[in-house]
């Protein structure tokens, strides 16, 4: 008896160093904006290949969970591929060497202009069916972009130069004091300024390159427009 339990252990301990693992990391990832049907917004995890077996490279992946707004799209990036337009239990698999690491990542685009939140999971595991398998979720909590029309002929604002890399004005053609707000892709807030000037002159040269949206709040009343930081 004792025999047998020393084998029964040895093979428990065969089974965890050898045996196949997958590490997600984070296991969720929640992001936050604004999102149109061209600008999404991203959540991303790094996936690690743990395996000791050479032949455990090819990983499985299936979405085993999306709720999301209606008229929200959300494309999938595995290591290998990105794909448009996943839906609730689509899959596929890509190939990582052992030890390699790798990004898994949802892009969430509101086509109808649809505030809300989204969900998706990604179950994934090894072809080989291990019992090891782990979960990747993904989180969007996105706001409509355009609340008001920002081409009102009557109120409009205007940014510009645009694209810019050191200085963007913002104009406006309505009286009072405004609450100025520069908001990067995940809503947050980079620069502020208010005042009740019709110009206002921000330097934005210590920006990263990239996407933000400019929000002007009026006595309550909201304009948006974007532009671009190269």
């Amino acid at each position: 008896m004792k025999k047998l339990y020393i084998l029964l252990f040895g093979a428990m301990q065969a089974s965890l160093v050898f045996g196949q693992q997958i590490a997600v990391e984070p296991r969720a990832k929640s992001v936050e904006g604004f999102v149109d049907a061209v600008e999404g917004i991203s959540a991303q995890v790094v996936i690690t290949n743990n395996a000791t077996n050479p032949s455990d490279t090819n990983i499985t992946w299936k979405i085993v969970e999306r709720t999301v707004p209606t008229g929200w799209r959300t494309d999938f990036c595995d290591p290998n591929e990105c794909m448009t337009n996943k839906q609730l239990n689509d899959a596929g698999s890509f190939k990582l060497g052992i030890g390699g690491r790798g990004p898994l990542k949802v892009d969430f685009y509101n086509v109808d202009n649809v505030s809300g939140t989204a969900t998706v999971k990604i179950l994934l595991n090894y072809n080989e069916g291990s019992p090891n398998f782990d979960t990747a979720t993904f989180i969007a909590r996105a706001w409509a972009t355009g609340v008001i029309d920002i081409v009102n002929a009557t109120q409009p604002i205007n940014v510009f130069p645009n694209p810019t890399s050191t200085k963007l004005w913002i104009n406006t053609s309505f009286a009072g004091t405004k609450q100025i707000n520069i908001m990067d892709i995940t809503g947050k807030v980079v620069l502020q300024a208010e005042n009740d000037l019709n110009d206002q002159e921000l330097n934005v040269q210590s920006l990263p390159q990239g996407t933000y949206f400019v929000q002007v709040n009026n006595n309550g009343t909201i304009y948006r427009s974007k532009f671009i930081k190269y």
